[in-house]
């Protein structure tokens, strides 16, 4: 497959992302950035809500239906615009004097996107490529098990994996009506929203964050436009560590809903719109983000607390009297302990992630200060930055909660990083799964506030020097020096620590006779599975060994669709004693009961990307070895090392 067989799926990709959001916000009066910025979260949210409807409703998932949905979304908004207009006049917001040009932020978001596009398709080596990750079987069979039940919801798609519950799916929707509306495989589509979110939606809400916090200032426009294109743990981590693909989509709504709350709280720009439309806009985007990774929405929280306590701070000293005083510090005590408490009960589905501590103490403090992990090499231009920006907003009353949220990022990694197992380390970070990754990645992404005040502070000072040294120097002069700025700043940017984010990315996605989990000689046997298996019964195989892909590539359905796969007691016979079915009665009864009629051996080489793992992946699969030795396996397929049996045991 070319990247220009790609285009097509990245346009729907687009579509899909652009087009149920934008015609939702358009008829409440939004217009500009906003609602360019805003549209990507609002689709999910509607995305992933209608899912949810859908499988309560038994109406099947398909694009059709889902754009029946969106026309009748839009016209019931439509309808609640006409009776509302008298109260509510929907009208586009006016232009601010002395606001940024629309083509400043059309150029500065292309920019970004060209630049990301580039990295991904670096990072990525094939339009088709695969994560050689572990946690990729289970999103990409999610995707085909969407395909197959037409059941997109929520709470359906843990079946999967023959679980119950719910399990936040809006990645897995989104992808779904990409392969269907685009006719791209799952591998191709799941890439093309990768790059349709990494290139549109993510720099968008960069943009709109800086014009909350700095609304007519052209030059933080670029800058953040850069920075958009310069971190290298987003969003090319979220995309090799894993691999994270909701985690992914969530983080990417992040400056949008952070930059709302801001807005909301009147500690930024209002956008020239009404609080009503700007509230529907931050409910929209953390639904987004709850139904792509709650986990990022709840995080949004903790970034927000200093914020929030600068407005309690505010309204402290401008209110008269000490019972309403006391009553306001009460009432922010009370949401504290709201959200604590949440973050509690809701993080101790992380207490038993294997993480533990990764450095001492002081190595921790140079991480975090350096943003850099794992040996990994520090992102110098950032972290200037950063710390440029610390001194700047710490000195300044009104901007010092941008500094208080950089510390909560710092803190929850620093904890990642240098706390050993303990009940502080789960209730801190269990919400994360207590991952040094996830925690590195909304830690740079929340540093962007002060990342982009230091840089306009060094703007500043570039500009004062160029006045005092060419004091009769015009607009065009200024012009480039500005341009001169942006290209220094991405090149910087582009620097050693995302090389290196780039370099790991192509080792992730690179498929070669030796990949982690599927090998080209592996991949090449799935592909063929329509035609030697006829796609009837259930193979079985090790899920580590990246057997597990054959539902997500051939639409072979598999008995072991993840590691984490919901235990059954003639599952768990199967994987234990296939081996022996030609003289046990036991196993064979499991095997017909299962509809198990054929065993992919793909060897028991085990190892991801990340190299994060190691045990001994044949413990309860062992009846998965030594098949060639074995009595009642035909082998109907082989390529290289990998080999395709038919199960006759049973016959």
């Amino acid at each position: 497959m070319s990247w220009l067989e790609l285009v097509p799926a990245v346009l729907v990709a687009i579509g899909w992302l652009a087009v149920p959001g934008a015609a939702a916000l358009w008829l409440i009066g939004v217009r500009g950035l906003p609602l360019a910025a805003g549209s990507g979260a609002v689709s999910v949210a509607f995305i992933g809500g209608v899912a949810i409807l859908f499988g309560m409703l038994g109406v099947p998932w398909n694009p059709l239906s889902v754009l029946v949905a969106v026309v009748a979304a839009a016209a019931v908004l439509g309808v609640i615009r006409l009776l509302l207009r008298r109260r509510w006049p929907f009208s586009p917001p006016q232009r601010d004097a002395g606001a940024v040009p629309a083509w400043t932020t059309i150029a500065a978001w292309a920019l970004a996107a060209v630049v990301i596009t580039v990295q991904l398709v670096i990072g990525l080596g094939r339009p088709d490529a695969i994560s050689q990750t572990f946690d990729n079987g289970f999103h990409l069979n999610a995707v085909r098990y969407i395909l197959d039940t037409g059941n997109a919801s929520t709470f359906a798609i843990s079946g999967v994996i023959n679980g119950g519950g719910a399990y936040p799916a809006a990645w897995h929707d989104l992808t779904s009506l990409v392969v269907m509306s685009s006719g791209a495989g799952i591998p191709a589509a799941a890439n093309a929203v990768s790059i349709a979110v990494s290139a549109l939606v993510w720099p968008g809400a960069v943009l709109l964050l800086a014009r909350v916090l700095f609304p007519k200032r052209r030059a933080a426009v670029w800058i953040s436009a850069a920075l958009s294109a310069g971190l290298p743990w987003f969003p090319l981590l979220m995309l090799t560590f894993g691999v994270l693909f909701p985690f992914f989509l969530a983080v990417a709504f992040l400056p949008l809903a952070f930059g709302l709350i801001v807005s909301l709280l009147r500690k930024g720009s209002s956008l020239a719109l009404p609080l009503a439309t700007r509230l529907v806009m931050l409910v929209s985007t953390v639904a987004a983000m709850a139904l792509a990774q709650p986990a990022v929405a709840l995080g949004l929280l903790a970034f927000a607390l200093p914020v929030g306590i600068s407005v309690v701070i505010d309204l402290v000293r401008r209110t008269t009297g000490v019972a309403r005083r006391v009553a306001i510090v009460a009432g922010a005590v009370v949401a504290v302990g709201v959200i604590a408490f949440i973050w509690r009960r809701v993080g101790a589905i992380g207490f038993n992630a294997p993480w533990g501590q990764q450095v001492e103490a002081w190595e921790g403090v140079f991480e975090v200060l350096l943003y850099f992990v794992e040996g990994g090499p520090p992102t110098i231009a950032v972290a200037i930055l950063v710390l440029v920006g610390l001194v700047v907003t710490a000195m300044r009353p009104g901007r010092r909660w941008m500094a208080g949220t950089w510390l909560v990022g710092a803190v929850l990694l620093f904890v990642a990083e240098v706390l050993p197992t303990s009940d502080l380390r789960n209730v801190t970070i269990g919400l994360f799964y207590k991952d040094p990754p996830r925690l590195a990645t909304l830690f740079m992404v929340m540093s962007l506030p002060v990342a982009i005040a230091g840089a306009l502070f060094v703007w500043k000072q570039v500009q004062r020097l160029v006045a005092r040294l060419r004091p009769d120097a015009g607009s065009r002069v200024g012009l480039v020096a500005g341009a001169i700025g942006v290209a220094v700043l991405l090149v910087a940017l582009q620097g050693v620590a995302m090389r290196a984010a780039i370099d790991h990315a192509r080792a992730v996605y690179r498929m070669s006779a030796t990949s982690p989990i599927l090998t080209i000689d592996e991949l090449a046997l799935l592909e063929r599975l329509p035609e030697t298996t006829g796609l009837e019964g259930l193979a079985v195989g090790n899920p580590w060994t990246g057997s597990n892909l054959a539902y997500a590539i051939a639409g072979q359905r598999v008995l072991n669709p993840h590691f984490n796969s919901a235990r059954h007691p003639d599952r768990a016979l199967v994987n234990h004693e296939l081996n022996e079915a030609a003289s046990s009665p036991e196993v064979c009864d499991a095997v017909r009961a299962l509809d198990v009629r054929w065993v992919l051996d793909f060897g028991t080489y085990f190892r991801d990307a990340a190299d994060e793992l190691s045990f001994d992946s044949t413990v309860g699969y062992e009846g998965l070895l030594d098949l060639e030795d074995a009595r009642g396996f035909t082998e109907v397929d082989r390529e290289g090392e990998a080999v395709l049996y038919r199960v006759d045991a049973c016959d």
